[in-house]
């Protein structure tokens, strides 16, 4: 649980933004609305700024986020690749009957196509 996956840099950089948006937008309304009281007029402007900044908090978290997907996404391609080749070494070592080898490069393949149906 402690390890954060592009899906939870997402959804708070996300939610950051969105939230950030709104609270804004409701400050430029009272700005709007309250342009004859300099006091309240001069809190909706701190606020906006304040929340502009977790705005691009937000923004950075997203653009984060799209990278650890990115670094994530081409770990998980990687061992594909070497169990296919250990699978190889094993066999050519003698270290696995043809059986063995056979039914381990079907449990291979298996695995493989599960990966590419469950990433579409």
């Amino acid at each position: 649980m402690g390890k954060y996956t592009a899906k939870k840099i997402g959804l708070i950089g996300l939610l950051l933004t969105v939230l950030s948006f709104i609270l804004i937008v409701i400050s430029a309304i009272y700005m709007a609305d309250n342009t004859d009281n300099e006091g309240a007029f001069s809190t909706a402007y701190n606020i906006a700024i304040f929340c502009s900044l977790f705005l691009w908090i937000g923004i950075i978290l997203l653009i984060v986020a799209g990278i650890v997907y990115f670094i994530e996404r081409k770990k998980l391609n990687e061992p594909k690749e070497h169990a296919n080749k250990i699978l190889y070494e094993r066999f050519a070592k003698g270290e696995i009957t043809k059986e063995e080898f056979e039914q381990l490069f079907i449990s291979y393949l298996s695995l493989i196509q599960a990966s590419l149906f469950q990433n579409q």
